[in-house]
């Protein structure tokens, strides 16, 4: 037998166990102090369950669906229902998450999308835009968000949208992190500087509230550049509601991040 720390002594056998168990432990004691840390374990172990299922994209034949599976967007793509679609910025791609959603019994309801922080904005737009095509009005994004805003958000697929006032707020988090506010069809806008932590929110969120008093639009837009993480694209829509105190927004849509530029017109995908 050998010492163990604090003078007590440990079986050689066990010496291998405990130092495989000791950093799960000390995660999981850091996850109890802080609810930040507790937040990213699950959302890991959340991933890893999704990938673990299907690690490699599979044929697995023509989708059918009884009734409406689980949706998720994680840092491989979407993963509905035990079919996986990946590679969402090519055609192959979004020809398979197209396949897979015709097949969903959505009629016409609001549907439930999870999605991980650090998912490719890209592949939220694409699942997103499809669940809009296939008859979804609305979709329940679920994410673990910063603790001052909500972790669910109701977006309107932009597949459903044709047109918006020309004062409709628009939001989104730029290439370098700073934020843009300004109007859908473009011209003076507002850019705050990004913090220490990431975007200025705090200033972000004052500049939405003055831009929504003065617009009686019903409709407002969001998203962030396609190298930021999708967190910060969900920050903005989230931001958005909570701006609204008179609870004016009934149309939140996510913008595609490729081809969005603050400051600029807006231009609605077809």
């Amino acid at each position: 037998m050998s010492p163990a720390a604090g003078g007590d002594y440990a079986p050689a056998g066990m010496t291998r166990h405990l130092v495989a168990i000791l950093p799960i432990a000390a995660l999981l004691t850091a996850s109890c102090d802080d609810g930040k840390h507790k937040s990213k374990v699950d959302e890991l172990m959340s991933a890893a369950q999704v990938q673990s299922s299907d690690p490699v994209p599979k044929d697995r034949g023509k989708p059918t669906f009884d009734k409406m599976p689980t949706m998720v967007v994680d840092n491989l793509g979407a993963y509905i229902g035990g079919h996986r679609a990946s590679d969402l910025d090519k055609k192959r791609g979004q020809v398979k998450l197209n396949e897979i959603t015709t097949a969903l019994p959505i009629n016409g309801e609001q549907v439930t999308l999870q999605v991980v922080k650090k998912a490719k904005i890209r592949d939220v737009v694409e699942t997103v835009w499809a669940l809009g095509k296939a008859g979804a009005p609305t979709v329940l994004l679920k994410t673990d968000a910063r603790d001052e805003l909500a972790s669910e958000l109701v977006v309107t697929p932009q597949s459903r949208v044709d047109k918006a006032d020309a004062c409709s707020l628009c939001a989104m988090v730029t290439d370098k992190a700073d934020t843009g506010v300004w109007a859908f069809t473009g011209g003076t806008g507002r850019r705050h500087r990004k913090g220490f932590a990431g975007p200025d929110l705090s200033n972000t969120e004052e500049t939405m509230k003055k831009d929504l008093v003065r617009c009686d639009s019903d409709t407002a837009f969001f998203t962030a550049a396609s190298n930021m993480p999708w967190e910060h694209a969900y920050a903005m829509g989230a931001l958005i509601k909570k701006a609204d105190a008179d609870d004016k927004i009934q149309r939140l849509v996510l913008l595609d991040g490729d081809t969005t530029v603050a400051g600029r017109p807006v231009k609605l995908r077809k």
